[in-house]
């Protein structure tokens, strides 16, 4: 949710019946990610005001393809390695904070 100025910090715990959203087993969603507005800039087509595949499915693919169940030490520290490279850091200079989890 957009907050009133750029930045604004909105948090899951605060009024969670807007920002939260319950879902069934058949609708099919085999992926969640939650991320800080660092990663906006990589992760929301702008133009097209909706998440950018590209970049959803790229994290989620491993995510799935892990053989561990809960976190995965070694995708971790990619992940780690990704948000902190050159490439990432060109494109924000926020705070980058992602989670991924996925239903295999």
């Amino acid at each position: 949710v957009q907050g009133e100025y750029a930045s604004t910090t909105n948090f899951v715990t605060d009024a969670p019946e807007a920002k939260c959203t319950t879902w069934r087993e058949e609708t099919g969603i085999s992926a969640i990610a939650v991320l800080s507005d660092g990663l906006e800039r990589l992760a929301i087509d702008f133009a097209g005001k909706s998440p950018f595949a590209g970049f959803f499915d790229g994290m989620a693919k491993p995510v799935r393809a892990s053989g561990v169940t809960g976190r995965d030490r070694i995708l971790s520290e990619r992940l780690a390695e990704y948000l902190d490279s050159d490439a990432v850091n060109s494109r924000t200079d926020d705070d980058k904070t992602l989670v991924v989890a996925a239903r295999r």
